[in-house]
């Protein structure tokens, strides 16, 4: 089983994650992140993701 790295917090706009294995899924919040997944967002898009070790990591707009 992949290894749980954190949970989207907030999503703005078009956010997707890609797993080791090619299959892509847009993101909602409160969703799974896993050791591998590759984020990508639209040219609006945004998101936050609360990792295992308690920091925040956020992606687009800007």
């Amino acid at each position: 089983m992949a290894t749980l790295i954190g949970i989207v917090s907030k999503v703005i706009g078009q956010v997707f994650a890609v797993a080791s294995d090619g299959t892509r899924r847009a993101l909602v919040e409160g969703d799974k992140l896993f050791a591998g997944d590759q984020l990508s967002t639209g040219a609006e898009g945004a998101v936050a993701v609360h990792l295992q070790n308690g920091q925040e990591l956020t992606l687009g707009r800007g």
